[in-house]
């Protein structure tokens, strides 16, 4: 299959350029048309930041030092605004993890999402009714037509969620990329919000990135996976393979630390010490001082292991069954 997105060798930071903190280091990912790929990780590891920097939306101050990110031909590290401008919305489209923060609260949500379809194919908004009443039905709205009319504090968190999805694929973007989509939603609205993200990428031939730090979400949608820590990408594959037999000791953390839906009883696994913090990572492998296997060589920065086509950045990337956890 065709990368929509492919991202090489990208190093981010922040801060004064004299003195800088790095924020990403050497991330290698990419996203091929019709597959959904998760990045996932404990809060700090860099998954929003090396995404929305990629898109030019990590604020002032952040920016990317090295590397590449294509978007089908087009290069964005580089590009210039009205490149940027033509890309986010309409080349790709994003689900930010708030999305009562990401509405605007003085206007309604259909005619946000008129205002998102006419900035890419121009017109007026009324022209674009039909079309916001389309894309509501689409992620699941009902009464599409009276809910376009209501303002975001109107509607549930779920239905927030929803008319964002719908502004993300207002103008039929290859290239979703959705932060926590699903954070603060109960569990069922959460099965329904997931639901629409499988229908709009997989089915409709689209691309999705979804950043995670929820496992579950990773296991229902994902075709591939992708696990961070500590700024770099430490272990990726299917998401069949790494689930069933992870690599990397932290992506055995992971794992080992959800609950089982199996009856019977497993002691649940917590890794201890904290992620470190940008700029005081620790000399080789950044996992070392909480890895439970660690050894001298670990001081040292780790080699990525590719034998038997799997993906990991370890000096002893050891396979450890997870059969029983899901």
């Amino acid at each position: 299959m065709t990368d929509v997105l492919s991202i090489e060798d990208l190093w981010v930071e922040a801060g004064d350029p004299r003195d800088p903190v790095t924020l990403v280091r050497g991330v290698s990912l990419s996203v091929e048309a019709g597959s959904v790929v998760g990045l996932v990780g404990e809060s700090g590891s860099g998954k929003t930041v090396t995404c929305m920097a990629s898109l030019g939306l990590a604020g002032r101050g952040v920016r990317i030092t090295r590397g590449s990110v294509r978007l089908g031909g087009t290069e964005l590290v580089g590009a210039d605004e009205p490149t940027m401008r033509r890309v986010r919305g309409g080349v790709v489209g994003t689900v930010f993890q708030d999305p009562l923060g990401a509405l605007n609260p003085l206007q309604r949500v259909g005619d946000q999402i008129a205002e998102a379809v006419q900035l890419h194919r121009g017109g007026r908004r009324r022209a674009h009714r039909d079309r916001v009443v389309h894309l509501l039905t689409q992620v699941g709205v009902p009464d599409p037509a009276r809910r376009a009319r209501a303002y975001p504090h109107e509607l549930s968190g779920g239905m927030r969620q929803r008319v964002a999805i719908a502004m993300a694929l207002a103008n039929d973007p290859s290239l979703v990329v959705a932060d926590e989509p699903t954070t603060a939603l109960d569990v069922t609205v959460q099965a329904q919000v997931l639901d629409v993200i499988r229908r709009a990428t997989k089915d409709d031939g689209r691309a999705a990135l979804i950043i995670t730090h929820d496992l579950g979400l990773v296991a229902e949608v994902a075709d591939r996976v992708a696990v961070m820590y500590a700024g770099q990408i430490v272990e990726k594959g299917s998401v069949a393979e790494v689930f069933a037999a992870p690599r990397h000791p932290y992506t055995q953390g992971l794992l080992a630390s959800r609950p089982a839906l199996e009856p019977g009883r497993r002691r649940l696994s917590a890794m201890g010490g904290r992620p470190p913090l940008p700029g005081s990572w620790p000399v080789g492998c950044a996992f070392a001082p909480r890895c439970p296997v660690a050894v001298e060589a670990c001081t040292t920065p780790p080699p990525v292991d590719q034998s038997d086509g799997r993906w990991s950045r370890c000096w002893h990337p050891q396979v450890e069954s997870m059969e029983g956890v899901s």
